[in-house]
């Protein structure tokens, strides 16, 4: 593994930390939940692993540009915010809170 795309790896946990903590931080402020649940921590393991997944077959048939730091990070977190947000729309769809 080399370092671009080692770089971008750590680019996508970084863009699934930032959908996991951005809202919990808001709803925080506002006064809406009172901790952190294990359930973003699980939302953000999973949209991650799927991203590695994918990122490692990406690499197979589509090497990384080389030299293009700030491209391989801004490419790297908007896949871990998409992977992230489709996580939790899948868990809305298929395990909807109970009212």
């Amino acid at each position: 593994m080399n370092q671009s795309e080692l770089l971008y790896l750590i680019a996508i946990f970084i863009g699934a930390l930032i959908r996991t903590v951005a809202p919990f931080i808001r709803k925080y402020m506002a006064g809406d939940v009172e901790k952190f649940e294990y359930q973003y921590a699980i939302t953000l393991i999973v949209s991650y692993i799927i991203a590695v997944i994918v990122a490692l077959a990406q690499f197979v048939i589509y090497p990384l540009p080389e030299g293009n730091t700030l491209l391989l990070l801004a490419i790297g977190i908007g896949i871990g915010i998409g992977s992230n947000d489709l996580i939790n729309e899948g868990k809305k769809w298929f395990f909807p809170e109970k009212a």
